[in-house]
C-alpha cells in the first residue's frame, strides 16, 4: 500500500511495519454476521411478542 511521507514520522523511515488489512477485515466480517444474527433474532421476537 501506499503511505504518504508527512504521515511517516521523521526518523523513522528504515522501520517496516507489516500491514495486517487481513485480520482487520476478518473481524468486520464477523462483526457484520454477528450483528444481523442478533438483530434479527431481537426483530423476531418483537415481532412475535407484540
Amino acid at each position: 500500500m501506499f503511505t504518504p511521507r508527512w504521515l511517516i514520522i521523521p526518523g523513522t523511515e528504515h522501520i517496516v511495519m507489516p500491514k495486517e488489512y487481513l485480520y482487520h477485515f476478518k473481524g468486520f466480517l464477523m462483526g457484520t454476521v454477528v450483528s444481523v444474527i442478533g438483530g434479527l433474532a431481537i426483530a423476531a421476537l418483537l415481532h412475535f411478542v407484540f
